[in-house]
């Protein structure tokens, strides 16, 4: 089932040394995943949040995938949505909106 592999890293805020902070984005880790194209239904789901689906990304259960995470597969690179509840044991389905470049 998991014919890809994806590359998850996570905004971290560090100190600037100055007082203040930069945002960075921390590598989580590769993971076996699948990539697949949004059904009608995840569409919906998307629509309803008042937000749009470029792709859907399933991941092995107990992945640590969250929201606003950067996932790169097949060359592009996509921000985490809010998870789709509830993902099956079998797998954790992420649905993804592409990061304008």
């Amino acid at each position: 089932m998991f014919r890809d592999c994806a590359t998850i890293e996570r905004p971290s805020r560090m100190s600037d040394g100055q007082g203040g902070y930069i945002q960075t984005l921390v590598s989580v880790g590769s993971f076996r995943a699948r990539y697949a194209s949004p059904t009608g239904k995840d569409v919906a789901y998307a629509g309803a949040m008042q937000d749009h689906v470029d792709a859907v990304v399933y991941f092995p259960p107990g992945t640590d995938v969250l929201v606003e995470d950067r996932i790169t597969v097949r060359g592009e690179t996509y921000i985490a949505m809010p998870p789709v509840s509830p993902s099956v044991p079998a797998y954790v389905k992420v649905m993804v909106r592409r990061v304008k470049r």
